[in-house]
């Protein structure tokens, strides 16, 4: 990946005389900022901090390619990110980093100038992947927060500091572009990022204004080989070894758009008054495509001899497709044709075009007053955020058939070093081979709003060569609503499955398979159907394992009213054994979804809390009492929560046995 970037930085707005060119003008001082002064900064926040506290600064940021504040919290010791779409889905790889961990600990708490933000997507905290670094003064990551600080971060908090007016001597006035080319997307993605700052003295005092925008775009191609999990087998000869219940090979296409504004004013009618206005408002919206092809159900049926096994596992060999006539090896069965050196039989050849698109929107609006007098400090803050999330995953699946067609022999080596799987004895680029299998839709609609109301005061001792620095105490209040809405995973046949044929020599088919070059149900199906070679894999660095039938971009990314239309023709048929299979797409009719065995979050939960806290700090320290400076903190926080929690819970239930008296 290569990366070309322009940038233009403004100088103070200072009246200037027009020199000849040969003329020498006389400097008298030269200030230089960079690195240097970028290290101080992040320094001294982390030595006058009385907690564990790691700091970049927008100069660090603005120094590394990073597009999203989780990119730019890699930079500091002690910081994990998530390279993967979700937690509990680490096939799927994402360009820019997701989830933070502190210390390995997840549950990271996240603040927007010292103030909570989380995200409908995440819950409590914030997708920092959908956040712009562009807008950003610094990242402060708290290890251990003291009691003055907000409660809630397991694994620690982190606070994003954005620009604020009066942060500038003068006038600011900034923009920067770059340009990224993805190799393997073969595409190329532009971003830019402008800011304007000024302060001027006026008639009512200072007034200063702040405006930042930044649109950002990314891509990436991700190559992987996977295995699902490994499942127990008994062998012919009694032992057990355990075998992946899938193995596949994925080519997964990942964009997003991101776009982010900051509005800053404030206020200071005299020098001991400030009043701050901060909005923010960020708009993410990643779209993924991903074609996979695999060999299912190995595990459901007996390995023969000559597989490679290590510690039980396997890691290599020759895995052959069904015959016709027969299922291959079941527990009670046979093998078809006997057996062979290094295979096993039974498995099926399958393969699906999955697309996904989310549209996350996350807002904050914050008003925030500071007052000084005599030796105390007092501010107040009060802030309202709102976020929304709509997620679609729409996938359409094929299967070649087991019925008059060469059985497949996949060689496999997932041993160690770069795992490779080579799909071979057939030509697998004939189209009246395949038949569409099946669909999947799912939708979330998620939303989440906070108000927030804090009060805070500092009494600043006159302890002039004393122990006591300050104290200081304060209140806040929150009312937090949280409503997630899921659907199940919609899954269901289109018009056959590998498993739905009869166990007899004549297989016979118990759903009536369409196969690709079926014009008669649907007409416009066919051309929705593609030959995919998953060029380029890896590189090159590895085989292509091997080319699927499989249904086209067009038809999963325009949606699934869309895809229906193409598809009902062939999943309304009657079926013969009248089990009522068939597709049919997901709408938005969130009071008749429920928790599922697929999803057991499915449904619609609406989570209130509202929280009180308050809270005491005595802050005290020496320089010269001891060889060395010693400061440190005492305090307390006091938390009150109440939440209340609407929603259908789907709990299992195992009968138990009556109990004699």
């Amino acid at each position: 990946m290569s990366l070309i970037a322009l940038g233009a930085m403004n100088a103070p707005a200072l009246a200037q005389t027009a020199q000849e060119p040969d003329e020498a003008t006389e400097v008298e001082e030269v200030v230089i900022t960079g690195l240097r002064a970028s290290l101080q900064s992040a320094q001294d926040i982390k030595r006058n901090s009385d907690v564990i506290v790691d700091s970049i600064t927008a100069v660090d940021i603005g120094a590394l390619p990073d597009r999203s504040v989780s990119e730019a919290l890699q930079r500091i010791s002690g910081i994990t990110l998530q390279r993967t779409n979700e937690a509990r889905d680490p096939a799927r790889l994402a360009a820019e980093g997701g989830g933070v961990f502190i210390r390995g600990l997840s549950w990271v708490r996240s603040e927007t100038n010292g103030r909570d933000i989380f995200s409908a997507r995440n819950g409590r905290g914030l997708s920092f992947e959908d956040i712009s670094a562009d807008l950003l003064a610094g990242v402060d990551v708290y290890k251990n927060p003291a009691a003055n600080q907000i409660e809630g971060g397991v694994g620690g908090t982190v606070n994003l500091r954005t620009r604020l007016p009066f942060d500038q001597g003068g006038r600011l006035l900034a923009f920067t572009t770059d340009y990224n080319y993805g190799d393997m997307m073969e595409e190329g993605y532009w971003s830019g990022s402008g800011i304007f700052s000024d302060r001027w003295m006026t008639g009512a005092g200072e007034i200063g204004l702040l405006a930042n925008i930044s649109y950002s775009s990314v891509g990436n191609r991700t190559n992987s080989i996977t295995t699902d999990r490994f499942d127990p087998v008994t062998r012919l000869d009694g032992t057990t070894v355990y075998h992946p219940k899938y193995l596949g090979w994925r080519d997964g296409r990942w964009e997003q758009e991101r776009t982010a504004v900051a509005l800053a004013l404030q206020w200071s009618p005299t020098a001991d008054l400030t009043l701050t206005f901060q909005g923010f408002h960020s708009e993410a919206d990643p779209t993924n495509i991903e074609r996979v092809a695999g060999i299912q159900d190995a595990t459901t049926l007996c390995p023969s001899a000559g597989l490679t096994y290590q510690n039980g596992v396997l890691t290599g060999g020759a895995l052959t497709g069904y015959h016709e006539g027969g299922w291959g090896c079941w527990p009670t069965g046979n093998f078809v044709g006997g057996p062979q050196g290094g295979t096993m039989e039974g498995i099926t050849y399958d393969g699906n075009t999955r697309y996904g698109e989310d549209h996350k929107e996350t807002s904050d609006y914050s008003l925030r007053l500071e007052y000084t007098a005599g030796n105390w400090d007092f501010s107040g803050d009060i802030q309202y955020v709102e976020s929304i999330a709509d997620i679609l995953s729409f996938t359409v699946g094929t299967q070649r058939s087991m019925l008059g067609t060469t059985p497949l022999e996949a060689m496999i080596n997932i041993g160690g070093g770069v795992p490779s799987i080579n799909v071979t004895g057939a030509d697998l680029n004939v189209a009246s081979d395949y038949y569409w299998g099946f669909a999947m839709d799912h939708i979330e609609a998620n939303e989440a709003d906070s108000l927030a109301w804090r009060g805070d005061a500092t009494y600043h001792f006159d302890d002039v060569g004393g122990w006591l620095r300050n104290f200081t105490f304060g209140y806040r209040a929150t009312d937090k609503t949280y409503i997630t809405r899921q659907s199940n995973w919609n899954w269901s046949i289109l018009s056959a499955q590998y498993w739905g044929f009869a166990n007899d020599n004549g297989g016979t088919w118990h759903y009536p398979a369409v196969y690709l070059t079926d014009a008669a149900p649907s007409p416009g199906l066919p051309s929705h159907a593609e030959y995919y070679g998953f060029n380029n894999f890896f590189r090159g660095d590895i085989a292509v394992p091997g080319g699927f039938w499989l249904p086209t971009a067009s038809l999963v990314s325009r949606g699934t009213a869309y895809a229906n239309t193409l598809l009902s023709p062939i999943t309304g048929r009657p079926w013969p054994e009248g089990q009522g299979w068939g597709w049919s797409p997901l709408v938005a009719d969130w009071d008749n979804y429920n928790p599922t065995g697929d999803n057991p979050t499915g449904g619609v939960t609406q989570q209130d809390e509202e929280t009180q806290a308050a809270y005491a700090l005595l802050r005290f320290g020496h320089d010269s009492a001891l060889p060395w400076p010693v400061d440190g903190n005492i305090g307390v926080r006091f938390v009150r929560t109440e939440t209340a929690t609407e929603g259908v819970c789907n709990c299992p239930f195992r009968p138990q046995p009556p109990v004699r008296r």
